[in-house]
């Protein structure tokens, strides 16, 4: 019989009745995501622990590995690290409080805005935005001078 592949060695662990092997689950798949592996399937399987686990301090636990994997791996879209960051706009969801991350280039133009003067004098467009993560529109205020 062959080994099981590391998805299903873990999904295994975190079926447990123990409570000290579905840890072990957990800290596994933080292993791997640390080193970018599975990194989809892997955040899935979490997210549903970080959901449903009954005993609490795993789904926090879940959570925590969920949220640092984010941390480490999505600060900035990799295409916008460099080149064209001056273009970037980031905005956090009130809802969720996901980080997300706006081509100036791609929300400017569009017309789903609106000019407003702020209180120092300069002139700002506020732009309805969908959060990444959870869908819910949101307002944010960006300087679109010269990508309309």
């Amino acid at each position: 019989m062959t080994d099981p592949g590391p998805i299903e060695e873990i999904q295994t662990l975190l079926m447990s009745e123990f409570i000290r092997e579905r840890r072990l689950g957990i800290e596994k798949a933080a292993e791997l995501l640390a080193q970018g592996l599975y990194r989809e399937q892997l955040r899935e399987i979490l997210a549903k622990v970080a959901r449903g686990d009954q005993f609490n301090p795993l789904a926090e636990y879940a959570q925590q590995v969920l949220d640092e994997d984010m941390r480490l791996h999505e600060s900035l879209p990799p295409r916008y690290e460099s080149k064209g960051a001056e273009h970037i706009v980031g905005a956090t969801c009130p809802v969720c409080h996901h980080p997300n991350y706006y081509d100036k280039r791609l929300i400017c133009p569009g017309e789903e805005r609106y000019r407003i003067l702020r209180a120092d004098g300069v002139q700002i467009d506020r732009i309805a935005v969908k959060c990444k993560n959870c869908g819910k529109e949101m307002r944010i205020e960006v300087d679109c001078e010269g990508y309309k």
